[in-house]
C-alpha cells in the first residue's frame, strides 16, 4: 500500500430547457467553438477543423421563442489556470504538465498573454524554465525525481496560482501491480455522459471531443447524445447521419492517451435513463422506441459488450429517476452518484432540484446491487471535465469526473475498468484512492466465514487539503478520519463480519469537494 413512476418532470420542462439550451448557446458557443480549431501545436488556427463557427444553426434555434420563460447561465465568477498532470508517474520518466488559460464560463481564454512559471514539492523536478503562452492550452514535459506523493504549483504573471496533483510517483511498476503477476495499472479520468447539438447540447461534436482532449485533458470521454430528448424532440432518432458522424469525428479525435467511447444516452421516461458505452469501434445504435424496456436494450446488444451506467437515479425536476425493477444484471454496470444535476448519495451535499431519495446510488449499495460508482458532467454545453461552467437551470453544479485504474488508456481497457468497479467517483477535483480489503480492491469481492474480520488499507491524496474520510460499511458509517493534511494513509482491522456487506470510502476535502469509491463486497456464505 503506497504513500415505474419514472417520469416526474414539472409541466413547463420543455420551455425551461428550451430556454436554458438558448441561452447558454449564445452565451457559450462563440467562445467554445475556437477549441475545435486547436492545432498540434496547441496554439489556435482559426477555421481549421471547425464545422462551424459565430451563432448557433439558426434552423435548429429559430423555433425556439427564448422570451417564453427565463434562463439565466450565470458565471461562477471566476477565471484563471487549469493545470493538469497525470495522476500516476514513475521516477525518471518523462510526463506532461498542461496548462490551460480559462474564462468564467471555463472556455478556452483566447486573449490570455502572459508567462507561466512552475514549482513542485520536488525539489529535484527536472523542467524546463518559464515557458510563454499565447493562445488555446500548453504543454511542458516535466521529470519527477523523488517517489511518493508530489504536486506541481503554476503561477502565471498576473498572480494566477494553481496546482496540478497530486501525482504518485512510484519507483518502479510493480508498486502499481495489487497483487503480485497482475498487469500494472495507473490512474485515469474521464467523462463520460454529456451532449452536443446533435441533441440538446449547444456546439458540435468535434469541440465538445476537442475540449475534452485539448482542454479539460482528460483521459477519455464519450459523446453520450439522446437518442431522443423528448421534451425537445432532439437526438440521434432525428438526425439520420448523427449516429455514424459521431462515430467518424470519434476516429479523427482519438489519440494515444486519448481514449473516445462511442455509446448514447437511452432516454427512457419510464424506466430512467442509461449511458450506454461499448469497447470498441462496432457499437449496435438502439433507441428506446425500439427497445422500450432495460431487458429488450440489453436483449438487443447481447454479444457487443455493451455496458449501462444508470445515469442521474434520484431524478431531478427535468430527468427521470431510476426504476430498480429494470436492474439487468450483468448489464447494469455502474451507477452515477454525481453530476451537475446534483448528488445522487442522500446528503445535502449539491442536492438534485427534485430529487427521490429511495433511488439513489446509496440505496443501490443497501440493495446489494454489484455496481461501480462513477460520476459525470452531462454537460449541455458541451464542455466535458469543465472545472468551473456557468450554472443553468436543473444543472447548477460543477460537474464530476471518472478515475479509473486500467492497464492503458484504451477504450477496450478503460470500459473494462467501469464494468469491473475499478473506478471511483469525484465532484470534479482529481483525488487520488487507493484501497484494499485484504488482497481484493474497488469491485472485487472478499469471501469470509462468519464471525472473521479483513484488513483495510487504504491511501488517499488531495490537490489541496483533505479534511475528512470516511469508511463505510453498507450506509453506515463504519469509522472516521479527520483530515488536515494532503494525504492520509488508513491501516484498519473491519469487522468481524456476520453478514454480507460492501465497504467503501467517501472523502470531502476542505474546499468540501467530495469522493465516493466503488465499493468492497464483502460475502459471507
Amino acid at each position: 500500500m503506497r504513500g415505474v413512476d419514472g417520469a416526474r418532470a414539472k409541466p413547463d420542462a420543455a420551455i425551461a430547457l428550451r430556454a436554458a439550451r438558448t441561452a447558454a448557446g449564445w452565451a457559450v458557443s462563440a467562445a467554445v467553438l475556437p477549441a475545435a480549431c486547436l492545432a498540434a501545436t496547441l496554439t489556435l488556427i482559426a477555421g481549421t477543423g471547425c464545422e462551424r463557427q459565430g451563432t448557433p444553426d439558426t434552423a435548429r434555434t429559430g423555433a425556439v421563442d427564448s422570451t417564453s420563460a427565463t434562463a439565466e447561465v450565470i458565471s461562477r465568477g471566476r477565471a484563471g489556470l487549469h493545470a493538469v498532470v497525470p495522476s500516476v508517474a514513475l521516477v525518471g520518466e518523462p510526463v506532461k504538465l498542461t496548462v490551460a488559460p480559462l474564462t468564467d464560463l471555463g472556455t478556452p481564454d483566447l486573449k490570455w498573454r502572459g508567462t507561466l512559471e512552475i514549482e513542485s514539492t520536488d525539489s529535484a523536478l527536472v523542467s524546463f524554465g518559464p515557458f510563454a503562452a499565447h493562445q488555446g492550452s500548453f504543454a511542458r514535459d516535466i521529470v519527477f525525481r523523488t517517489p511518493g506523493f508530489q504536486r506541481v504549483t503554476v503561477r502565471s504573471d498576473h498572480g494566477e496560482t494553481t496546482i496540478a496533483g497530486p501525482v504518485f510517483v512510484a519507483r518502479t511498476e510493480e508498486e502499481l501491480r495489487v497483487r503480485a503477476g497482475e498487469p500494472a495499472r495507473r490512474l485515469y479520468w474521464g467523462d463520460a455522459h454529456g451532449h452536443t447539438d446533435l441533441g440538446d447540447g449547444t456546439n458540435p461534436p468535434a469541440t465538445y471531443l476537442a475540449y475534452a482532449r485539448d482542454v479539460a485533458r482528460l483521459d477519455f470521454t464519450c459523446v453520450s447524445e439522446h437518442d431522443l430528448q423528448q421534451y425537445l424532440d432532439v437526438g440521434f432518432d432525428t438526425v439520420p447521419s448523427g449516429w455514424d458522424s459521431v462515430r467518424t469525428v470519434a476516429e479523427e479525435y482519438r489519440r494515444p492517451g486519448f481514449a473516445v467511447l462511442l455509446g448514447w444516452e437511452w432516454s427512457s421516461r419510464e424506466w430512467g435513463h442509461r449511458v450506454v458505452l461499448f469497447p470498441g469501434d462496432e457499437p449496435r445504435y438502439v433507441s428506446f422506441r425500439h427497445a422500450p424496456t432495460p431487458a429488450a436494450l440489453a436483449r438487443e446488444l447481447a454479444g457487443t459488450g455493451a455496458v449501462s451506467v444508470l445515469a442521474h437515479p434520484t431524478g431531478s425536476r427535468l430527468t427521470p429517476p431510476v426504476v430498480w425493477e429494470g436492474y439487468v444484471p450483468g448489464f447494469d454496470r455502474a451507477i452515477e452518484i454525481y453530476s451537475g444535476h446534483g448528488s445522487n448519495d442522500e446528503s445535502d451535499f449539491r442536492e438534485t432540484s427534485d430529487p427521490d431519495p429511495a433511488r439513489s446510488a446509496l440505496e443501490s449499495i443497501r440493495r446489494g446491487l454489484p455496481l461501480g460508482i462513477v460520476a459525470f458532467s452531462d454537460t449541455h454545453l458541451s464542455t466535458p471535465g469543465n472545472p468551473w461552467p456557468p450554472e443553468i437551470r436543473d444543472a447548477p453544479w460543477p460537474g464530476g469526473l471518472t478515475a479509473v485504474w486500467a492497464e492503458q488508456p484504451t477504450e477496450a481497457s478503460i470500459l473494462d475498468a467501469i464494468a469491473n468497479g475499478r473506478c471511483y467517483a469525484t465532484s470534479g477535483p482529481r483525488f487520488y484512492v487507493e484501497a484494499t480489503l485484504d488482497d481484493r480492491t474497488f469491485g472485487e469481492t472478499l469471501e469470509l466465514r462468519a464471525g472473521t474480520s479483513a484488513r483495510l488499507r487504504a491511501t488517499v491524496a488531495a490537490p489541496g487539503i483533505l479534511r475528512e474520510v470516511q469508511v463505510r460499511l453498507g450506509d453506515e458509517v463504519y469509522r472516521k478520519f479527520a483530515g488536515g493534511g494532503p494525504q492520509m494513509e488508513i491501516e484498519l482491522t473491519v469487522g468481524p463480519f456476520d453478514e454480507s456487506t460492501a465497504v467503501w470510502l467517501t472523502g470531502r476535502s476542505d474546499d468540501d469537494e467530495r469522493l465516493w469509491t466503488t465499493p468492497i463486497r464483502v460475502l459471507v456464505p
